[in-house]
């Protein structure tokens, strides 16, 4: 296996000066298989582990940024440079090139689990090497694709901290990998759909020189018939035959928005068709008002933001030009121009016909080799073809091999494509899922609205990836939490749907307890500062003022004594067990809350008698924690000092002036000689 950089291709531009320097480029549908490349590598980018892929003979050509990060060997020209080499641990290295060698000899998959030396930290990482060979349509090997996956990663405890980094990274990794998969699968299907059209549009031209071609037509009509058919075989608003005499060139024949100004007359001096004529090469002006070459104040008589032309040949020598233009700027694509070359061959040789009838077999002759360069063309788009058919390959590879389950919908809600992944998550096989509506199996009753409303949205903004979480039904586990995201594609009059799921089960679990951490103080499990005021602000918002309501402000009589005689471990066991008395004091309907050291807050709602039931309350609060406290052994008594504020009038008082008065009424009852409850008093404060 040799490791080498893959060279880049170069495209040919327009020359600075407008001259068209490439009679041959690249077809937009092998563009379309080099963009569907790029996008490849890209997703490969943002895999969690090493991805590589080689040619047919086993000469690598591409790793992607998992395998920088890693290891600091890049991709080098020759064999010893190769990364593996250096990397795999001495006792694997001979397994792995015989292996290797019987893959590529049989085009079977390899696979091999191999340790790599991490540059990091110097540490050997068993990693499972595995590749596939990407066959053509006819069985031939055209590459190999393949992972390396790091599998001492599933030997870190989840309860690390290097374990929860890892999660969050394959999370993100996988996420960021969804939205370009489905930004892949779009892309693709617009190629596609763009290379029919590019078939259409040639069948067009072939239709087109045929007709032409059989037609016994003077010289008028012939170019009449071709500067309407370029209307219709470019975006053009307008299409003219100009043909040179003396200093001016004239209009003969024209379509479009040109076509009133059949016999116009303008100087060859400073217009883009006479440099043609002068120069003999194809000219392109993509926005009239910035270029010094042509006449603008007859562009804009003529509505000519933009136009070709190029010259009509007659017996080696420019008579005229072939010209179409738009009004818009960068109107016409390389497609066009050589549409516009391929039909002004035409005229030339319709010229040279009427004026000498001995060049008939000229004029086969340029047609036959048009038809050639048409059959060329055709050539290489099927060979983009192809290349598009193993791009789509490999990205199946990147979907089965992404640890994310995929699912495909067409417009009717029916399950065409369900992967591993999706099986293994939701314990449905593709048997099961294949030709059934996704809603009858995997989507709740109470959920359907939902996911109807998703693919409204992602039919009605295809550039948008739909993300929502919802409920889903599973063979096995009942119903699980899950987030889709979610992307609409059209073809033709239906739309096709795309969707990657994940299970997030543990990620809820995972976000309830960080509520409840954040909620509850972690020696008592009761609610903390925090969740108290807060309960205490919806409380009062929710009645319009914490009205037929009482705050209970504690603190502990002896509390520090226990603390300095016994120790801090003997205080956390009496502030728990002073917890568990509170709660049987009170109602499921209350709610009760350390404050901090050993203050305590309860809120008393929905009260029948207000005061009355709260001086029962307190007395009872009172009379459970004077009784002694077992600390594991040590016999301790403690005491408690209750503030009462009540809120029971018409007066609308918000939540923190009732803790002010229940925290000053509880210092009236330390004063007063603890061990009892006082009543907060608007005469007494």
């Amino acid at each position: 296996m040799i490791w080498r950089g893959s060279p880049g291709s170069q495209v040919r531009n327009p020359g600075c000066d407008g001259t068209m320097t490439n009679p041959s480029p690249s077809p937009p549908s092998e563009a379309a298989a080099l963009s569907s490349d790029k996008r490849f590598r890209m997703l490969a980018d943002l895999m969690p582990q090493i991805v590589w892929t080689a040619d047919a003979d086993g000469r690598v050509n591409y790793v992607n940024k998992r395998w920088h990060s890693f290891s600091v060997v890049g991709l080098g020209g020759d064999e010893s440079s190769y990364p593996f080499e250096s990397s795999l641990h001495a006792d694997d290295l001979a397994a792995w090139i015989a292996c290797w060698a019987t893959s590529c000899a049989d085009n079977t998959p390899f696979e091999l689990e191999a340790r790599l030396c991490r540059a990091s930290d110097g540490s050997w990482r068993r990693h499972l090497h595995h590749a596939v060979p990407i066959r053509s349509s006819a069985g031939v090997t055209l590459q190999w694709f393949g992972t390396s996956t790091d599998i001492d990663i599933y030997g870190i405890s989840q309860a690390s901290s290097d374990a929860q980094d890892l999660l969050e990274e394959r999370a993100n990794a996988a996420l960021a990998l969804s939205n370009h998969l489905l930004d892949a699968m779009q892309e693709r299907s617009e190629a596609i759909t763009k290379l029919e059209q590019q078939t259409l549009h040639l069948n067009e031209v072939i239709t087109t020189q045929s007709h032409l071609a059989q037609a016994e037509l003077e010289l008028e009509g012939f170019m009449i018939i071709v500067v309407e058919r370029m209307l219709m075989l470019t975006p053009a608003t307008g299409a003219v035959v100009e043909l040179a005499e003396g200093d001016q060139m004239v209009y003969r024949s024209a379509s479009g928005t040109v076509q009133p100004y059949v016999g116009l007359r303008l100087k060859m001096e400073g217009s883009l068709s006479g440099r043609c004529v002068r120069t003999g090469q194809m000219l392109e002006c993509t926005d009239s008002s910035t270029d010094p070459r042509v006449d603008y104040a007859a562009c804009q008589k003529v509505g000519a933001a933009s136009m070709v032309v190029t010259p009509l040949v007659d017996r080696g020598q420019v008579v005229g030009v072939l010209k179409i233009l738009s009004n818009r700027i960068n109107a016409f694509s390389l497609t066009d121009i050589q549409t516009l070359k391929l039909m002004a061959g035409l005229i030339g040789a319709a010229i040279s016909h009427q004026q000498q009838f001995q060049l008939n077999q000229q004029l086969l002759v340029e047609r036959t080799q048009a038809m050639i360069t048409l059959a060329n063309e055709v050539e290489l788009r099927r060979q983009s073809e192809e290349t598009l058919r193993a791009s789509e390959a490999r990205t199946r590879l990147i979907i089965e091999s992404s640890g994310e389950a995929f699912v495909a919908i067409n417009n009717d809600g029916v399950v065409t494509d369900w992967n591993r992944q999706a099986a293994l998550v939701f314990g449905w096989t593709s048997q099961d899922m294949l030709g059934h509506r996704l809603e009858d199996r995997l989507i709740p009753k109470h959920q359907i609205d939902v996911f109807m409303q998703a693919l409204l949205l992602a039919s009605g903004n295809q550039a948008t990836v739909q993300r929502l979480e919802l409920i889903a039904c599973t063979g096995d586990r009942g119903e699980i939490p899950v987030e889709m995201t979610l992307s609409g594609v059209r073809t033709g009059e239906y739309f096709l749907y795309s969707a990657f799921l994940r299970d997030i089960s543990e990620r809820r679990s995972h976000e309830a307890m960080l509520r409840h951490l954040a909620e509850h103080d972690v020696l008592t499990g009761l609610r903390n500062r925090r969740a108290f005021e807060a309960k205490l602000q919806v409380h009062g918002a929710e009645d319009g003022g914490v009205k037929q309501s009482a705050l209970l402000f504690l603190d502990l009589d002896g509390f520090k004594a226990v603390n300095d005689r016994h120790g801090h471990e003997a205080g956390d066991a009496l502030l728990k067990q002073v917890a568990s008395r509170l709660g049987a004091c009170v109602r499921e309907s209350d709610t009760l809350a350390r404050l901090g050291g050993d203050e305590f807050v309860i809120l008393l709602a929905g009260l029948a008698d207000g005061e009355r039931d709260t001086q029962r309350i307190a007395q009872a609060i009172v009379k459970r924690l004077a009784e002694p406290f077992d600390l594991n052994g040590i016999v301790v008594k403690v005491s408690t000092s209750i503030g009462i504020a009540m809120n029971e009038g018409d007066a609308k008082i918000d939540g923190a002036t009732l803790l002010q008065r229940a925290d000053a009424a509880m210092y009236d009852a330390k004063s007063g000689g603890k061990n009892q409850y006082h009543v907060w008093t608007q005469d007494e404060h």
